[in-house]
């Protein structure tokens, strides 16, 4: 399982993961190397790190010719974050507005000629490649 999440990963390093994250039990202490039994999910996420969080985005209703900012706060315990952001827009119209990301904020100007609804997603991934996802809509 360690292996098949972080190819390359050393002997020992999965040893120190499966090890260093037994839930101890002490029915078994004495009786097993670890006084205790493997906990899997612990073991994975050690080699693997925590995912980020990302707060929550609200809805926005926009003006033709509008620009907003809009922060995202994304952390990470494990490191450094790097966000991205796709848009999907309903039936197949052309979105009513650019959007661009700076840093940690999304700059979006909504269109004078077109209106509409669309929902961006953005994704925060950090150096082990964990991720997490945060949507909302925009209305112009």
């Amino acid at each position: 399982l360690l292996n098949a999440a972080k190819p390359g990963i050393s002997i020992t390093e999965v040893t120190n993961a499966i090890l260093g994250t037994v839930d101890t039990v002490q029915s078994l202490q004495g009786k097993t190397v670890s006084g205790g039994r493997v906990n899997a999910a612990a073991a994975l996420t050690s080699i693997l790190g925590e995912s980020p969080t990302i707060d929550p985005l609200n809805d926005l209703i926009m003006d033709s010719d509008q620009t907003k900012t809009v922060p995202v706060l994304a952390n990470d315990a494990d490191g450094d974050v790097r966000l991205e952001f796709s848009l999907s827009v309903f039936s197949g119209k052309t979105a009513p507005a650019t959007v661009s990301l700076t840093g940690s904020t999304l700059t979006i100007t909504a269109s004078n000629d077109r209106s509409g609804l669309f929902t961006i997603e953005v994704t925060a991934r950090d150096t082990d490649s964990n991720t997490a996802t945060e949507s909302f809509q925009v209305e112009v």
